[in-house]
Formats: structure tokens, C-alpha cells, sequence
């Protein structure tokens, strides 16, 4: 089991991988308010993802996670709940390259909430690090949970 936490001006969420197969991320914010939950994340199957949180922007209210599809995802399914409306940006043969999730009722900042989708990793990914750039909407501002360290980069800096 592998875990992945972030980085200072990039948030990585937490990512579990089951057997070293795939390592999860998302680039998110330096007090790691944000993490991605998988148990059985592996490359070449279908994984389910709960991206969870408990906090706004700068105290403010969140209303919508916006995630790009990153490249090693050959296909992603937003899982429907009633908290929150989904949309989808669609590519080539009808794949999302973006997921957008709005909250019915904006989130108010020190709640916990939280989204899943299933995501189909590529074979080609095992052992790697997948990262799922997040963008959190605000009531005030949003955040961009897109930085991610670089090889030989202390991720928790």
C-alpha cells in the first residue's frame, strides 16, 4: 500500500494503490484539507475514487470541484449524488476530459463533503504516478490544485 500526501502551493491528495500497481494523486492545497481514496486502484481496471474535503477557499464556500481527466485515464464515471449536479466535457469517442461537480447548496467552509468517480487507468500506468488536477469553486476565489513536484522535489514542501 503506498501513500501519497502534498506539497506546499500543490496539494497532492492522499492516493492508495493496492501491490505498488498504481499511485494516486491530485495536486491540492499544502494543509492537505483534500484527499483521493482508493482500495483497489490498479493499472489496467476500473477504480472507484472518493476525492473528500473539509474546507473552502480562504474560509469561503465551496461550490464545485472541477477535475481534468489526466493522461493514464482511459475513461472516467461520475458517480451520481444528490448533493451535487455533475457535467461532463467530453472528447474523443465520447471520453470526459473534465468531470465538474456543483453543489446543490454551497458547502460552507470546516464541513466534510465529497464526490467519487470510477476511473478506468491504462494498462501502459502500473507503477506510476497518476495525478488528478482539482480546481475548487468558491462562493469568494477558487483554488488551483494543479502544481505537482518534480522528480527529485520534496513533495511535502
Amino acid at each position: 500500500m503506498t501513500i501519497r500526501s502534498a506539497r506546499r502551493s500543490a496539494l497532492t491528495l492522499s492516493g492508495i494503490a493496492l501491490g505498488g500497481a498504481l499511485v494516486l494523486a491530485a495536486p491540492l492545497a499544502a494543509s492537505a484539507h483534500v484527499h483521493v481514496h482508493s482500495d483497489d486502484a490498479a493499472a489496467g481496471a476500473t477504480s472507484r475514487l472518493e476525492f473528500s474535503f473539509s474546507h473552502g477557499c480562504d474560509g469561503a464556500a465551496t461550490t464545485a470541484l472541477v477535475f481534468d481527466v489526466p493522461k493514464g485515464v482511459d475513461n472516467v464515471t461520475p458517480v451520481v449524488d444528490a448533493s451535487w449536479k455533475i457535467s461532463r466535457t467530453l472528447g474523443a469517442n465520447n471520453v470526459p476530459t473534465q468531470v465538474t461537480y456543483t453543489a446543490v447548496t454551497p458547502i460552507e467552509d470546516g464541513l466534510a463533503a465529497s464526490v467519487s468517480l470510477d476511473a478506468l487507468f491504462s494498462s501502459k500506468v502500473g507503477g506510476t504516478d497518476i495525478a488528478f488536477p482539482v480546481t475548487q469553486k468558491c462562493v469568494t476565489g477558487e483554488t488551483a490544485w494543479t502544481q505537482i513536484a518534480k522528480d527529485g522535489e520534496d513533495p511535502e514542501t
